[in-house]
């Protein structure tokens, strides 16, 4: 590990228990490496042939950065199971499958006002398909972002006040005129 940069300088604990990396490996090895447990949402039968207790939430996260931290590089020197970038695809897939609604729950667009609270967009505010949809695909880093940006109404209108109306008077009467005089 250290040839390759990622000693072990602190052992990993999970559930104030040693992180057994070995078992760590030869689990997720078992299940068809790691692109394979991030597609197929295996962490929890990896947490539990690792004793993980259940009620440790964040257990599926903290397994899946020490092995890409500490294992992984060497997955793909000496098992070839997948490369680098299939892993930052399925990492993002995971992301955006995470979004995703949930089946039953509304799917109609939604704002917040200025006081921070959501509200639900009636449809003739909600995005329609006579072009205030426009589809982005940026890379940042190496990793490739897609998605849509919509275009409505804000939903409320500020109105000048007048002490903003008596400073733009005074700015533009500050503002120099053009010489006429040749």
């Amino acid at each position: 590990m250290q040839r390759r940069g990622t000693p072990v300088n602190r052992i990993p604990i999970m559930a104030k228990t040693t992180l057994d990396l070995y078992k760590l490996f030869c689990e997720v090895v078992a299940r068809g490496g790691l692109v394979e447990v991030i597609n197929k949402k295996l962490w929890r039968e990896v947490a539990n042939a690792l004793l993980v207790p259940s009620s440790i939430t964040s257990a599926a996260f903290t397994l899946r950065t020490q092995y890409i931290k500490y294992l992984y590089p060497y997955e793909c020197e000496t098992k070839h199971l997948s490369s680098p970038e299939e892993l930052h695809l399925a990492v993002d897939v995971n992301r955006r499958d995470a979004r995703t609604p949930v089946a039953g729950t509304p799917q109609t667009p939604a704002a917040a006002d200025a006081s921070g609270n959501v509200q639900e967009l009636p449809p003739s505010e909600a995005a329609a398909s006579d072009g205030s949809t426009i589809f982005v695909s940026m890379e940042i880093n190496g990793l490739l972002y897609q998605g849509f940006l919509y275009v409505r109404q804000p939903l409320i209108t500020v109105q000048p006040t007048a002490a903003a109306a008596v400073s733009a008077a005074a700015a533009a009467a500050m503002a120099p005129t053009p010489n006429t005089s040749s």
